[in-house]
This record gives structure tokens, sequence and C-alpha cells, in this order.
């Protein structure tokens, strides 16, 4: 939090890891491992849905798996080689998106990305933004957009989240804190982390 108690990115990124399941990927050696946390005090039936996404939004490989975790679990519930699913080649143009879902809803969302992001070879994205409701948002973009920050001048921590991920041709629903949207929409300024260099 800065001095006038904005958010800073961590703090949104917390906010998420302390939500009741959580997916997440980590690499070890040469293998991509997937772990599924669930916080919750009873047997869950869910599904994994892993896709290999280049950063034009092409999806190159898809994998869906049904999953029983435990009650208050750590679990290991895939793994694969890295070179079976990313060749060196493409390795700095695509994400591992991952996806939990309960009840043919969506419990968990996280990205992996096989490089550190100086050396991801990340596109100039165009991110438009629509108004869906009185303080809600619709933001998309054509291309992989990494930490997507939005920023309404005069106001502090306007948005219900910030420095997100956003895949090509998805939507993200954000709610806003503002006394008249449909005038202040226009004000918000939109940058991401090809904007920082």
């Amino acid at each position: 939090m800065d001095y006038y108690g904005r958010w800073k990115a961590q703090q949104y990124m917390t906010k998420h890891a302390y939500e009741e399941f959580l997916i997440s990927a980590v690499k070890e050696n040469d293998s991509i491992k997937i772990v599924a946390i669930s916080d919750i005090y009873k047997t869950t039936e869910a599904t994994l849905q892993l896709s290999l996404i280049d950063f034009n939004g092409k999806e190159l490989k898809k994998v869906s798996k049904q999953l029983v975790l435990p009650e208050n679990c750590s679990q290991l519930v895939y793994s694969f080689k890295q070179k079976d699913w990313v060749s060196t080649e493409i390795q700095q143009n695509t994400v591992l998106h991952l996806k939990l879902m309960v009840n043919n809803k969506i419990v968990s969302e996280n990205n992996f990305y096989f490089g550190k992001p100086k050396d991801l070879n990340l596109p100039k994205p165009h991110i438009l933004l629509k108004q869906t409701g009185d303080n809600t948002i619709e933001v998309s973009t054509d291309k992989m957009a990494k930490n997507v920050w939005l920023f309404l001048p005069e106001t502090i921590n306007a948005f219900s989240d910030n420095y997100f991920d956003l895949l090509p041709g998805k939507n993200k629903t954000i709610e806003v804190k503002s006394a008249n949207l449909k005038a202040e929409i226009r004000k918000i300024q939109v940058k991401t982390l090809v904007d920082t260099y």
C-alpha cells in the first residue's frame, strides 16, 4: 500500500491466494507440476482444464481431467515434461492457462509462463473498456495482456481487481467505485507490462 492508501499489485494477488480453491503450476527440473488447493471441509468433485495458448490467442494444446479433491487439501493433480508441451522456439510466446471448475463454474484460474517477464515476447495489446452496468465494466483484449493496470484519476482503489493478466478474446468484468461511471469511463487509464519498457 502506498502513502495514499492505494493497493499495490501484491495485495490484489494475495487476495486471490486466500480464496477457497486455488490452482497453480510450478516447474521442477524439466517437469511442470499442477497443484490444486481446497480449503473447504468436504470432498469436492472438480474439473481441471489446461490450455497452451500463444500470445495471439491461438490454442495449441488442451487437456481436461476430472478430479476428486479431499477436504482441506493441497494435492498434485497433474504433471508433464515441459518439452512434451512446448518447444524451446515458442516458450517465450506462449502461456499455460489453468482452470479449475466445480459444478461447471470456474472457481480458480491461473497462468504459467515459461520464461521470466523480461524475456517474454509480449505483443502490444489493444484493450477495450465497455460499460456493462451502473458500476461495472468489461475489459477485453486482442492479444495477450500481462499485468493490466487500471487507473482512474482522483480515486483510490476504484477497481475490484487490478494488475491482472487477460487472454486474447476473453472478457473480464470489473466493479468500479464511481458515482457517474458513464462520464468517467473515458478517464480510465490502462497500461500493461509492455508499456513499462
